[in-house]
């Protein structure tokens, strides 16, 4: 991966790690594009009726607590999700405290960033997998389905200081493959993230019959 299976589309964008609260001022609440959630209607009227209702701050809430468990001396500050944001709040005495502070509100950010893509994969039924590099962060999603021997698969890589690339792959249509896109835009979107695909590269096939491509999950890091 990336391979020459079905149709895929891949975008590069940029990613900032949001910083909490406590360290800017407070951001509107997130709003999705009233054009996307059109197209999307069009094709699933039943999901953009049910992204409408998603509760996101239970979604936020898991995402933190998943980051703040991983990060070393994150129990130096209180995390919490307050109207969709992040608030960060701790005490310190000198500067080396405050810059170890911001040090670990900073990673807990960007582990939330990640998660919170995590979830969103794992609303649209997606198996997933987050893995730490040296130099960034590896987030593979598959889909698996039992009456395709071919799965669909998203990934996000983001190296530090560097857009992240977001693939969609092993789609049987180019229609289907635009679709995920979309809902995936969407979701990201609800929870805060400005991503968007209408830059993207796209390409691809109809998938050969007879192919078979799962198990991406499994494969060696």
């Amino acid at each position: 991966m990336p391979c020459d299976i079905g149709y895929r589309s891949y975008v590069s964008v940029p990613l900032p790690v949001p910083k909490p609260l406590q360290f800017r001022k407070k951001a509107q609440a997130p709003k999705i594009d009233v054009d996307l959630l059109r197209n999307i209607g069009e094709e699933d009227n039943e999901f953009v009726e049910w992204l409408r209702d998603l509760d996101i701050d239970r979604l936020l809430k898991k995402a933190l607590a998943n980051s703040v468990a991983s990060v070393s001396g994150s129990s130096r500050v209180r995390f919490e999700i307050k109207d969709g944001n992040v608030v960060a709040k701790a005490t310190y005495t000198n500067i080396t405290e405050q810059r170890d502070v911001e040090g670990i509100a900073g990673a807990v950010m960007e582990r939330f960033q990640m998660e919170s893509l995590a979830l969103i994969a794992q609303l649209l039924d997606y198996e997933t997998r987050l893995v730490k590099k040296k130099n960034g962060w590896f987030l593979e999603c598959e889909k698996h389905d039992p009456n395709s021997s071919v799965h669909k698969y998203i990934s996000v890589s983001r190296k530090s200081g560097e857009n992240a690339e977001i693939r969609f792959e092993h789609f049987a249509s180019a229609k289907e493959r635009d679709l995920e896109s979309r809902k995936f835009s969407a979701l990201a979107q609800k929870f805060g993230l400005p991503i968007s695909f209408k830059s993207a590269t796209k390409a691809g096939r109809p998938i050969p019959e007879g192919t078979e491509h799962r198990g991406f999950l499994k494969e060696e890091e």
